[in-house]
């Protein structure tokens, strides 16, 4: 038979044990098994038009929107923008006069039957421009409203 001495110890291991538990859950996150690619954060389907032509589309929308943009490596599309007061303060922009960017991953998949899947992920990045310092973030699904909608205006602009 335990004695309340050893049940105390015996709850106090257990109680230690889930909150280990529970930090690593919060710190690694829940991920789903697909990966976390872009498609899941935001993406539309474009059918009948050429990945020139969307990529086109993609820089116009993306451009009138306040983004600068640039090739990624791989042939992928990158875009990026000054965050705004609320980005330096979340994520310590406004340390040193150093500046948060948000920056937009994008790329064009060919899907079967000849469409296209314009899709992105995003990142706000600490420190940008400091080669040694800079920092990405990428947004959560939470935040994936606006640049759905910017996919989505592409997309209305090819039909």
């Amino acid at each position: 038979m335990k004695t309340t001495r050893e049940s105390q110890r015996s709850t106090g291991l257990c109680l230690a044990a889930l909150i280990i538990l529970l930090a690593a859950l919060i710190v690694t996150g829940c991920k789903s098994s697909s990966g976390g690619s872009a498609a899941s954060f935001a993406s539309v389907v474009i059918p009948d038009r050429s990945e020139a032509l969307i990529r086109q589309t993609a820089v116009s929308v993306f451009r009138v929107d306040g983004y600068e943009s640039f090739e990624a490596p791989g042939g992928g599309m990158a875009f990026e923008k000054r965050g705004s007061l609320a980005n330096d303060i979340a994520y310590g922009g406004w340390i040193e006069d150093r500046t948060t960017r948000v920056r937009v991953k994008a790329e064009i998949i060919l899907l079967p039957g000849g469409s296209h899947r314009l899709q992105c992920q995003v990142y706000m990045v600490q420190h940008a421009g400091d080669t040694f310092f800079q920092e990405e973030h990428k947004l959560s699904r939470l935040s994936a409203g606006p640049y759905r909608k910017l996919l989505e205006e592409v997309a209305t602009r090819l039909k």
